[in-house]
């Protein structure tokens, strides 16, 4: 039912979520609810089909594996931020990477997911502080950037900019919960 109430046209579309979603609950120790919902969800943010289910059970099941997650914690908590990551251009792979990043350095799935997010937001949004900042600095802070260089460029061009100071790292990033995120993901943990 929640395939088909996410969005599935025909029967071959469940179908194909479905059987990912099987596949996914049985590798990521889930019940098919739970990994359904997980999948829906992130298909339905990136606007991809369900013939590409598979490929973001895989991307999931690998985040699992490579952080301190599980597919439960990601599939309960990646709706606060895939909407967000495909409208800024940040793919799938580089928003479960540093997700996985970051729970690998002890913090939780869904607070690591809300670092994250405000971190995109801010460079949607920066304060006038932070646009000073960056015009002082010769640093594109701003969606075009984001999306030309990826999340992980664009952190690689902040940090360089900003010499990996904290200080100015919190100027451009404005929130608490973004600044540890970029902190984390800007530092040697990236």
């Amino acid at each position: 039912y929640q395939i088909i109430s996410a969005g599935a046209k025909d029967a071959a579309e469940a179908t194909n979520v479905l059987t990912a979603a099987n596949k996914l609950a049985i590798g990521g120790v889930t019940d098919i609810t739970t990994a359904a919902d997980g999948l829906t969800t992130i298909l339905n943010a990136y606007n991809l089909s369900s013939d590409q289910a598979s490929m973001v059970s895989d991307i999931l099941f690998s985040t699992m594996k490579s952080g301190k997650t599980t597919v439960g914690e990601l599939s309960s908590s990646l709706g606060l931020i895939v909407p967000t990551a495909s409208q800024l251009g940040v793919s799938l792979p580089e928003v479960t990477a540093a997700i996985a990043t970051l729970t690998t350095n002890g913090v939780a799935t869904a607070q690591a997911v809300t670092q994250v997010n405000a971190a995109l937001t801010n460079v949607l949004k920066p304060s006038k502080k932070a646009k000073d900042l960056a015009a002082e600095l010769g640093l594109e802070f701003n969606v075009a950037a984001l999306e030309a260089d990826g999340l992980s460029g664009f952190l690689d061009e902040v940090t360089k900019a900003t010499g990996g100071s904290a200080e100015k790292l919190a100027t451009l990033f404005g929130s608490a919960e973004a600044v540890r995120a970029v902190l984390s993901l800007a530092g040697g943990s990236a």
